[in-house]
């Protein structure tokens, strides 16, 4: 399928490559906007142009002659990857600051005999590694430290108060669905 595009890049037609450059330019844009950090288009700009200029040398270095079945903005996407975590450890930036054990310590669980198995249960899934990085940060930040919306956003490192809201919304959703999985496991063995 994209045996004639390699082909023509790698016999120097660079209108060919042009084109790629304009055609996935804006699903790249938005990819990062909603999966990364980013808190500017100016550092996505220079990462797409990085990865063209990787998947132009791949071409022309014979390393890629046929992507199978994969579309050609997975591969962008999967190039991409090695140069977006590049740019955020060279600017000492990660997508999140890990949240510790120790952090998740601090959470009280309530005396209250029917919060406290709930309670107890948020508790262990923040611990535990189901719902991500990302997801335990800002859960954390925002109802056990009571940060504001827009303070999460200058620490995390979120384009905007709305992608931080966004983002919240899917936290909780995946919290939520982790206490009736682990509610209903208790019940099965009760």
């Amino acid at each position: 399928m994209y045996e004639s595009l390699i082909d023509n890049i790698r016999q120097g037609k660079n209108e060919t490559l042009v084109e790629v450059y304009y055609q996935y330019k804006f699903a790249f844009k938005r990819y990062c906007l909603k999966n990364h950090a980013f808190t500017n288009e100016q550092d996505i700009e220079i990462i797409y142009h990085e990865t063209i200029l990787s998947f132009q040398k791949n071409c022309l270095k014979g390393r890629i002659t046929n992507l199978g079945s994969a579309k050609l903005f997975t591969y962008l996407i999967n190039i991409a990857q090695n140069h977006i975590r590049t740019h955020f450890n060279k600017n000492n930036k990660n997508f999140g600051h890990r949240v510790s054990n120790r952090m998740v310590n601090e959470i009280k669980t309530p005396e209250k005999k029917g919060l406290s198995n709930r309670a107890l249960l948020t508790k262990n899934i923040l611990q535990s590694n189901l719902l991500g990085e990302l997801c335990k940060e800002l859960l954390f930040l925002h109802f056990y430290k009571e940060y504001a919306i827009e303070v999460i956003k200058e620490r995390m490192g979120f384009p905007t108060s709305n992608a931080v809201t966004k983002q919240k919304t899917r936290c909780l959703q995946k919290l939520k669905q982790s206490i009736i999985e682990m509610e209903n496991k208790q019940k099965q063995f009760s």
